[in-house]
């Protein structure tokens, strides 16, 4: 199931640029430039192996991070940076359980359980 991961993907890429495109403080910016790379990695070893939903879960983990940031380091004054963080981090964490929660058939060669 690559779709969710691939929107995943793409948010991940959102986060590591809005800081230059949406003009955030130094520590909004640093948040989602660190944060970022790691969501788009997660998301490809998710779409990578599809029987496995660990990915996917600590991407929905990450992505409540990324949603309650602005309050645990203290951005929430900046309207831009915490929308931002709001608003990807929630879609961060629907696409993550959406993807957590499908179940992909073994093939007839394959005979061992989900993880």
């Amino acid at each position: 199931m690559a779709g969710p991961s691939l929107v995943i993907a793409i948010l991940g890429a959102w986060l590591s640029f809005a800081p230059w495109i949406l003009s955030f403080s130094s520590r909004a910016a640093s948040n989602n430039a660190a944060i970022g790379p790691v969501v788009i990695t997660l998301a490809l070893c998710s779409a990578a192996s599809p029987r496995s939903h660990v990915f996917a879960g600590l991407n929905a983990l990450i992505g409540a991070g990324v949603f309650v940031s602005p309050w645990l380091l203290g951005f929430s004054n900046e309207p831009a940076a915490t929308w931002n963080s709001v608003i990807v981090g929630g879609f961060i964490v629907l696409f993550a359980l959406a993807r957590a929660a499908a179940v992909v058939p073994a093939s007839l060669n394959d005979q061992s359980p989900p993880e």
